[in-house]
């Protein structure tokens, strides 16, 4: 049989979600048992030794994601545990610290054209957070421009040609306390970011996802909800005007990036259940990822992972070679 490439599902994001890959706070001894893939050298990848990628894998003991290296990015499968067989190709491109100007020019270097095998089927889109930076910071894009930077990038030509279902993500609330701190144990001075500016960016994306029809993960109001509930017009939960909200803080390790207990389980009124997975679990992006794939059940159901059909056979059906006749003409 020869080479035929994959269909493709890609999130395309920030340092988020590049770090849905770093495992380092995560407890675990399974190394051996899930797979890892080596740290990469660019920016656009992570420092560390990483394991399986969290935002892709499920807690469903029926599956479990394993990932490769891929060059700057990631390349991860999924497979069933109990047939091993690889369904689709899962591409994420994520680089810490870019906004939706920097994604802008990344497109035309990482979307392939489709071909008679391969296309990008789905496609995740989170940036917002450094657009949100203050004005006196070079990550800082303007708001109405932020706005029309996620519209270019959902209806970027590259894209188009694919005919990809697109789910849009918006950026989660801050921490004030936490950025401040995180800033100064790494020398930066003034500050960079403001709960109430982050909203503001987390506004313009449902308004996009509105506008074009394009479903949206409310990230922020998933997390709000968590930290307490806010009401309109009342000081926002993780700003200076308020005392540190725990319950946040629990989610956001320096105040923008996820912590582990930011995967506890929620029931659909936003009520919490404590459960105790056992360490293999790696429950690191549970919200995030119990968002994305309600989100992919409700609009794109035959992308559900229970729906997507095997690339190859089950071993006792796949073909072999033959070790006598192998290389003959």
């Amino acid at each position: 049989m020869a080479f035929a490439d994959y269909d493709k599902i890609v999130l395309f994001g920030d340092s988020i979600t590049e770090q849905s890959y770093d495992q380092a706070r995560q407890v675990s001894t399974l190394k051996s048992d899930i797979g890892f893939r080596e740290a990469d050298d660019s920016s656009c990848g992570s420092e560390d030794l990483d394991l399986v990628p969290l935002l892709q894998m499920s807690i469903d003991e029926k599956l479990k994601w394993s990932a490769e290296d891929s060059g700057s990015f990631s390349a991860t499968y999924e497979w069933d545990t109990g047939t091993d067989l690889i369904r689709d190709s899962r591409d994420t491109v994520s680089c810490s610290g870019y906004n939706t100007l920097h994604a802008l020019e990344l497109i035309p270097k990482i979307i392939p054209p489709p071909t008679a095998t391969s296309r990008i089927r789905l496609i995740t889109v989170f940036f917002g957070p450094n657009d949100a930076t203050l004005p006196d910071r070079s990550q800082h894009v303007p708001l109405d421009q932020y706005s029309e930077n996620l519209k270019r990038i959902i209806n970027h030509p590259l894209l188009v040609a694919h005919s990809p279902r697109i789910i849009l993500i918006t950026p989660p609330p801050i921490c004030e306390y936490r950025t401040q701190d995180s800033g100064l144990e790494k020398g930066i001075l003034g500050i960079q970011r403001l709960a109430a500016n982050t909203k503001k960016y987390a506004d313009a994306a449902l308004e996009v996802g509105k506008a074009l029809g394009i479903p949206t993960v409310n990230l922020w109001e998933a997390f709000m909800q968590y930290a307490g509930g806010w009401e309109e017009g009342s000081p926002l939960p993780g700003s200076k005007e308020l005392p540190r909200n725990e319950k946040l803080g629990e989610l956001l390790r320096d105040g923008l990036h996820f912590e582990p207990k930011g995967l506890v389980h929620h029931n659909l009124d936003w009520t919490v259940t404590t459960i105790w997975y056992p360490a293999n679990t790696l429950l690191r992006y549970r919200i995030l990822y119990d968002l994305v794939l309600e989100t992919i059940r409700e609009n794109t159901p035959e992308l559900d992972p229970e729906n997507l059909e095997f690339v190859f056979p089950h071993h006792e059906k796949a073909p072999k070679s033959n070790f006598y006749t192998y290389g003959q003409a």
